[in-house]
């Protein structure tokens, strides 16, 4: 076989490799030094800090796929996303729950030995055992592979979230794959930002108001 037909027959190959039902959602970093990197792949904003952007699952990992590489497939963008949150919903579950003993609050560790167990976090009432659709969860994703996740019943959440900060921080800090230290207020799959600081000598959070009300009219609140 020739050069040109053997180098014909590898991209036709290579562009059969791509099919949808590979697709997943992977979450990362947002920042300035990142940027460049994200506008090339067309990764959208997740939440506070964290962007998202389309993968392919393969064997060993996943390989990055820019909107420009799923138009020449001839795929329509939002039904290439839609299939990715699909797939990541249905295939990417966490593999472990934990329940991690901070005293007064409990907390729920999810984990997963695959990359994508933080992109499973707006499908969270999916995964855990307990019920949170009344006031949500704080949640926080300090790395692909992990979710925190405090169920919301009553004044605990302070507890809940003065806990968090540091132990999600450290997370964070040695990864791999880190995420985000934010913490955030989870309700029905979408994730408010809480404003955290953590000093050498406090630890501190910054409510949003919506958050702060809620906090506010729960039974117990300390």
């Amino acid at each position: 076989m020739s050069t040109d037909r053997k180098a014909q027959a590898s991209s036709t190959a290579a562009s059969t490799t791509l099919s949808m039902v590979d697709l997943r959602v992977q979450l990362a970093p947002d920042g300035p030094v990142l940027g460049r990197e994200h506008d090339a792949l067309g990764a959208e904003p997740f939440a506070e800090g964290v962007v998202r952007y389309l993968v392919a699952r393969t064997c060993d990992g996943a390989r990055p796929i820019s909107i420009a590489e799923v138009e020449r497939a001839g795929w329509d963008p939002s039904d290439a996303w839609s299939s990715a949150w699909a797939l990541t919903r249905t295939l990417e579950r966490p593999s472990e729950m934990n329940r991690v003993d901070t005293g007064r609050a409990e907390l729920c560790h999810l984990y997963s030995s695959h990359a994508f167990g933080a992109s499973f976090v707006p499908f969270l009432d999916d995964a855990v055992s307990f019920d949170v659709s009344e006031h949500g969860a704080v949640v926080s994703i300090p790395m692909r592979q992990s979710v925190l996740v405090h169920p919301i019943r009553g004044g605990e959440v302070i507890d809940a979230v003065q806990a968090m900060i540091p132990i999600t921080r450290q997370i964070h800090q040695t990864g791999p794959d880190s995420v985000s230290a934010h913490l955030y207020w989870w309700r029905a799959g979408q994730l408010t930002w809480i404003p955290t600081y953590f000093g050498r000598d406090e630890i501190e959070f910054y409510p949003p108001p919506d958050f702060a009300d809620l906090i506010d009219s729960i039974d117990d609140v300390i």
